[in-house]
C-alpha cells in the first residue's frame, strides 16, 4: 500500500520531451481518439497496436476467433505526431482509454507511449497512466480468410442497423443474398412468426449480377458491430458464398478505415 500511496502523491513525470525517442507521441481530436479505439469494444477491450513511420494500426478478435477488426489510421489524421523510425508493437486494454476522453471537456487528447510498457493520456488537466498488456496474452486472429468479392456494395448505417436491430429479437442469424431477377441484394432476418428484410440495388458492374449469392452471419457479432458505426459514414459490404462478410467504413475524416470481418457458419 505504501508504494501505491507514494506513487499517487508524486507528480507525473513528463512522458514526452522534445528530442527524446518515444514509441509514439500524438495530439488528436476527441473524435479521432474515439473512432480509433471504440471499434475494438465490439468484441472485447483488448487490442494489438502497431506504430510505424506512416500509420497506427490495431487489430482485435473475439475469443472464438470468429470475427475480428482491423483499424488503420495514417499519420495525417493527427494534429501532431512523433513516432520512432523502427516499427514497434504492444497491446492495450482500451476500456480505460475510452473512459478518459468522456470525463473532462477537451478538444484535444494527447497519447504518449514512451515505451512498449505503458501509455499516458492527457486531456486538459486530467492525466491518466496505465500499463500495456503482454502481447501473448491478447488473442490473435487465426487463419485470416479473405471476404467474398461476389457482392461489393455501399449502403448507409441506417439501413444496416434497422434490419439488424429488428432481426436480433427474432433470430440469431442474418442472411445476406441477392435477387438476380431484380438486380438487387438483400439483408434479411427470419424468425418463427416475424421477418425483416431490406433490399439494396446492385450496380451494373457487380460481378455477381444475375447470380444467386447467399450466406448467413451471426448476430452475436453483427449487432455490436452495427452499434459502433457512425451514423454519417457510408458502409461498404462485401460477401460471397462460404466466405467471410466484410464491413468497412472510413474514420478520422477519411484518414483511416475500420474493417470488421465475420466468418460464415459460426
Amino acid at each position: 500500500m505504501g508504494d501505491v500511496a507514494d506513487r499517487i502523491h508524486q507528480p507525473f513525470e513528463p512522458a514526452y520531451r522534445p528530442g527524446v525517442a518515444v514509441v509514439i507521441h500524438a495530439d488528436m481530436s476527441v473524435d479521432v481518439f474515439r473512432e480509433m479505439f471504440q471499434p475494438v469494444t465490439a468484441f472485447n477491450s483488448k487490442a494489438h497496436i502497431e506504430i510505424t513511420a506512416d500509420a497506427v494500426t490495431m487489430h482485435a478478435t473475439d475469443e472464438a476467433r470468429v470475427a475480428w477488426v482491423d483499424i488503420h489510421v495514417v499519420h495525417s489524421a493527427f494534429e501532431f505526431i512523433q513516432a520512432g523510425d523502427t516499427p514497434a508493437s504492444t497491446a492495450l486494454d482500451v476500456n480505460g482509454l475510452l473512459d478518459v476522453f468522456s470525463i473532462p471537456p477537451a478538444d484535444t487528447i494527447t497519447m504518449t507511449i514512451p515505451t512498449t510498457h505503458e501509455v499516458h493520456i492527457t486531456a486538459n488537466q486530467l492525466q491518466y497512466r496505465t500499463g500495456t498488456l503482454r502481447e501473448e496474452n491478447v488473442p490473435e486472429v487465426w487463419l485470416r480468410s479473405e471476404p467474398g468479392t461476389e457482392i461489393d456494395l455501399t449502403t448507409s448505417p441506417a439501413m444496416l442497423s434497422k434490419v439488424i436491430g429488428l432481426a436480433v429479437d427474432m433470430t440469431d442469424r442474418v442472411e445476406f443474398g441477392t435477387t438476380p431477377t431484380e438486380k438487387s441484394a438483400y439483408i434479411a432476418g427470419t424468425g418463427d412468426t416475424d421477418d425483416v428484410r431490406v433490399d439494396i440495388a446492385l450496380s451494373n458492374t457487380c460481378e455477381a449480377l444475375g447470380l444467386s449469392v447467399e450466406e448467413s452471419y451471426s448476430l452475436t457479432y453483427l449487432d455490436p458491430i452495427q452499434q459502433r458505426i457512425p451514423a454519417d459514414r457510408p458502409v461498404q459490404l462485401q460477401w460471397g458464398p462460404d466466405s467471410p462478410l466484410q464491413v468497412q467504413y472510413p474514420v478520422a475524416a477519411g484518414h483511416g478505415t475500420v474493417t470488421y470481418t465475420i466468418r460464415p457458419n459460426a
